[in-house]
């Protein structure tokens, strides 16, 4: 149910959540957001923290807005998708 309640918090993902299969595992993953080929930058670059959910037809990866406090909880902005392919 826990689970659940933080896909409540994805916002702007223009698809059907409910669709996307069950939810496998989320969590926070740190990445760089481009990497220029003409220099290489991203080793400059600070990694930004996400939150991904992994679905069965998707992984949905998400900036997080605002912290956990004992009152509230982070809402996650819909950032990009990977579509899922198990055969």
């Amino acid at each position: 149910a826990n689970d659940m309640m933080n896909v409540g918090r994805l916002q702007k993902f223009s698809g059907k959540i409910t669709a996307q299969g069950k939810l496998l595992l989320h969590g926070n993953l740190f990445c760089l957001e481009s990497f220029n080929a003409e220099r290489n930058t991203s080793s400059m670059q600070k990694p930004k923290e996400l939150q991904v959910f992994l679905f069965e037809q998707n992984i949905i990866f998400s900036d997080i807005v605002g912290k956990k406090t004992q009152f509230t909880n982070p809402t996650y902005i819909y950032k990009s998708h990977i579509q899922v392919r198990c055969h």
